[in-house]
């Protein structure tokens, strides 16, 4: 019996939950290092901006004869500030990002979910390791830019007095969407290779699975709105949620159907 979207959600949710013990130290040992690296870019772009920013306010204020004091604790929160704006762009654009750099790692974490769903090993060459993280990373981009579309819709849309109320929850089921659709991509072209489904079906497989994508990319989604410190936890929860996209869509050929 096919399981309503409310059904396929909660099991695409349970499955992320599910799937952390199963990731390894090794994937998160490279995370950690990851981590520790947008987090000292993030710095980095808040020191070289900091200075920058300064030396234009200061410019602004010497134009409306701000006195000296008040001058100098403007430049100082001015570099609070942009040091604070340049955390808060990192978590804003930190879950399409992640999904570029880790994409390596994401692929190997499907083709362990694949084997773990009971299908064969891939033997895989260089070229296809190679081919599966640039599919990966052209269908970040492109689900990017879609998504960016349907925000900036849902803002337009915002202003309408029943649509308004909703747009904070659908703006996350339209995060929650795209994410899934990323994370589980891997494994659909997975799906593709060993003929379990046909290259014209596999695109079309999230909108087929609505509730199951939302499911796997929500806890992606969540984490990633979160201030200052979503990006980060982000790295760490899309592993899991690439091995849940993985055992879903391999559990018996996936439920992808050709």
């Amino acid at each position: 019996m096919p399981m309503s979207m409310l059904q396929q959600f909660f099991s695409g949710v349970l499955a992320v939950f599910s799937s952390f013990r199963r990731i390894g130290w090794g994937v998160y040992s490279v995370v950690v290092v990851l981590c520790l690296l947008v987090f000292s870019g993030g710095l980095f772009l808040g020191g070289f901006l900091s200075p920058l920013a300064q030396e234009w306010l200061s410019g602004c204020i010497s134009l409306i004869d701000v006195p000296g004091v008040l001058a100098d604790i403007a430049g100082f929160l001015s570099g609070i500030i942009v040091r604070v704006a340049s955390l808060l762009i990192v978590g804003a654009v930190g879950g399409s990002v992640i999904l570029l750099i880790l994409s390596p790692v994401l692929s190997h974490v499907a083709d362990k979910a694949w084997v773990a769903a009971g299908h064969s090993r891939p033997a895989d060459t260089f070229a296809d390791v190679v081919k599966s993280i640039l599919r990966g990373v052209l269908v970040a981009i492109r689900c990017l830019f879609l998504q960016l579309f349907c925000m900036l819709l849902l803002l337009v849309l915002s202003f309408l007095p029943i649509i308004g109320l909703a747009a904070p929850l659908l703006g996350l089921a339209v995060s929650s969407f795209f994410y899934g659709q990323s994370l589980m991509d891997y494994a659909v072209e997975r799906a593709e290779q060993e003929g379990v489904v046909k290259d014209r079906h596999s695109g079309s497989f999230p909108f087929r699975n609505v509730g199951l994508t939302v499911g796997v990319g929500f806890l992606f989604a969540v984490v990633s709105f979160i201030p200052f410190v979503g990006s980060y936890l982000a790295l760490f929860v899309a592993p899991a949620t690439a091995y849940a996209g993985g055992l879903v869509v391999g559990k018996d050929g996936a439920g992808c159907h050709s």
